[in-house]
């Protein structure tokens, strides 16, 4: 996964958190590298935040979307108060949510 991109901005859009990749050498799958850059936002390790991924979307659904043979699949959904824009290919956008 590629944590070095935590907290950059986009140009085009000043609400990216973080961007990170999912399906890398490691094979991480989509939701673990969402729930991992989630809990880096925060701070904490993955097990102790104040919310989990699958209160919000069901993980292995997500998985299955954007890895499957579909191509072009954007999954958006919100998690606290971040809106994650997962795509098949394989990147991961974390906004602030827009109030």
């Amino acid at each position: 996964m590629d944590w070095n991109n935590t907290g950059r901005r986009d140009r085009a859009d000043t609400t990216v958190r973080s961007r990170t990749t999912f399906n890398d050498s490691q094979g991480t799958p989509p939701s673990i590298a969402i729930a991992m850059t989630l809990a880096n936002l925060e701070d904490t390790p993955p097990s102790q935040t104040s919310f989990t991924l699958a209160d919000e979307v069901d993980p292995d659904a997500l998985d299955a979307l954007v890895t499957g043979d579909i191509h072009d699949v954007e999954v958006t959904f919100t998690v606290n108060d971040y809106l994650i824009v997962a795509q098949s290919n394989g990147r991961v956008q974390i906004r602030d949510v827009e109030e």
